[in-house]
């Protein structure tokens, strides 16, 4: 299932650094693995296999922020991660705090445990792409 969020006017927070935002979209790709099963060659059983992490895929243009957003995405200023083991690779949480004539999923998104796999900057410009995976199944939609 994909979830695209429109971003007008939204307020994005990783740890903290806090950016608004001009426009934009987020889309979230939720999946699940489904087991089949058989039986004598036959469909017999269904049951859910291993979970899955949520896909996220963020593109914004930024009208400012109160520091640097990479930084905070990639964790090499010395962020400490959301992830609370040490062994694992550095983790943030994405929250965005969503102008309500623009959404009608909530007020606010939150997801955990982002880690990006790819990120396109463009700082003179306040535009940012990140795409990449939260060690989650589902975002919180939710108030704030």
């Amino acid at each position: 299932m994909s979830t695209r969020v429109d971003l007008r006017d939204a307020t994005l927070t990783i740890g903290g650094v806090t950016a608004k935002i001009a426009d934009g979209t987020l889309t979230i790709e939720q999946a699940r693995n489904i087991e089949y099963v058989l039986d004598r060659r036959q469909l017999d059983d269904v049951r859910q296999g291993d979970d899955v992490p949520l896909t996220v895929d963020m593109s914004i243009r930024w009208l400012y922020s109160n520091g640097s957003l990479r930084t905070a995405i990639d964790g090499n200023g010395g962020e400490t991660s959301s992830d609370s083991s040490p062994c694992r690779p550095y983790a943030c949480d994405l929250v965005l705090a969503l102008d309500p004539s623009c959404s009608s999923l909530g007020q606010s998104v939150e997801i955990s445990d982002f880690r990006y796999e790819n990120i396109t900057f463009d700082a003179p410009n306040g535009v940012m792409r990140v795409r990449g995976r939260a060690n989650v199944t589902t975002p919180v939609f939710g108030s704030e």
